[in-house]
């Protein structure tokens, strides 16, 4: 399988809403591929978790997101996986490292771009900051859970 390897939400791009303009829930294309690789596609599904879903949230709903991710391999590919649901669990644990790290690396750039964070000085600003730091200590934390 080849894995994008930087699977975030700049690189999504949304189908529009025909009436509103407003993005859908449907991809168009991810784009972005100079970092594609044979690997795990779990891995994009961990670097989209860590990178654009907030700490709490993707905790919440990491399970879910897990068994769906099965659910849809099993749809595409046929009931006759080589691999069960428990091993998507062991793979998302073992294929988190290089995810983690590098989104760990990106928190700083990010929290200096103005798209993500807005002006410093504008009333969501610190909101943003701290929204990215929690993220960060959610990943660290989740990571050394992983490590035990």
């Amino acid at each position: 399988m080849i894995v994008h390897s930087d699977c975030w939400m700049a690189n999504i791009l949304w189908e529009a809403d025909k009436h509103t303009g407003t993005a859908t829930s449907n991809v168009l294309a991810l784009v972005d591929w100079q970092w594609a690789t044979p690997g795990n596609g779990i891995e994009d599904v961990a670097r989209f978790l860590f990178s654009s879903v907030e700490g709490q949230l993707r905790r919440a709903h990491e399970v879910a997101i897990l068994d769906h991710y099965y659910t849809q391999l099993t749809y595409h590919y046929g009931s006759m996986l080589p691999f069960t649901r428990d091993t998507i669990t062991e793979a998302y644990k073992i294929g988190t490292t290089f995810p983690m790290m590098f989104t760990l690396f990106g928190f700083p750039m990010w929290a200096s771009i103005e798209a993500i964070v807005g002006k410093q000085g504008d009333c969501a600003y610190e909101q943003r900051i701290d929204a990215l730091m929690q993220r960060a200590k959610c990943l660290m934390e989740d990571y050394l859970l992983i490590l035990e």
